[in-house]
């Protein structure tokens, strides 16, 4: 479960037993952020910062300093930090998998490949992404507001979809999780 700084309170801590608490910053300077993780370290967890900046006022409460080397990001929304970051995730989850032995250096390889795959294919949805946003633009440009959906396992990017949006569009954008949406908000539409 993905959880802001504003949902990692004692309780929850508390429950985690000993657990690696990797507080993510893009600009480094989140004191949210920087609280949540003195808050984890205080009670005995592990803790790990994640920035794009080194060094990062997050650092302060780190363990380990496991920088995002994207590079800098001028524009608002931090789309290539954001990707970055979840790759560097995914690595560490990879990482830890490893050591803890739940894949052997097979699963290991075939994981990389398929994410080296992914990657490989990143041109070509752009260039489709450009041409799809070419095709409709004239038909979304008088939208009042936005709604994103996916499913839950995908709740995180749809919430980061719906914050890169809101922030590019300066129009109300809000995420859903697909049931809670056909459940809830478009019963209200």
């Amino acid at each position: 479960m993905s959880a802001g700084p504003f949902m990692l309170d004692n309780e929850t801590l508390a429950r985690s037993g000993k657990a690696l608490v990797v507080g993510i910053s893009q600009g480094g300077g989140s004191l949210s952020t920087l609280a949540g993780m003195e808050r984890a370290r205080d009670i005995g967890h592990i803790t790990a910062s994640m920035a794009g900046v080194a060094p990062a006022t997050i650092d302060r409460a780190a363990d380990y300093i496991l920088t995002v080397p994207c590079g800098e990001e001028t524009a608002g929304a931090k789309t290539k930090g954001y990707h970055c970051t979840v790759l560097n995730l995914m690595l560490l989850a990879l990482a830890v998998a490893g050591q803890q032995q739940r894949l052997d250096g097979e699963q290991r390889r075939s994981l990389l490949l398929r994410m080296e795959k992914t990657f490989n294919h990143l041109p070509a949805l752009i260039t489709a992404s450009q041409a799809w946003t070419q095709t409709n633009a004239l038909a979304l440009r008088d939208s009042a507001d936005i709604r994103l959906t996916g499913p839950a396992t995908l709740f995180g990017t749809v919430q980061e979809g719906a914050l890169k949006m809101l922030e590019t569009l300066r129009c109300p954008v809000s995420g859903y999780e697909f049931e809670e949406f056909i459940h809830g908000i478009l019963q209200c539409l």
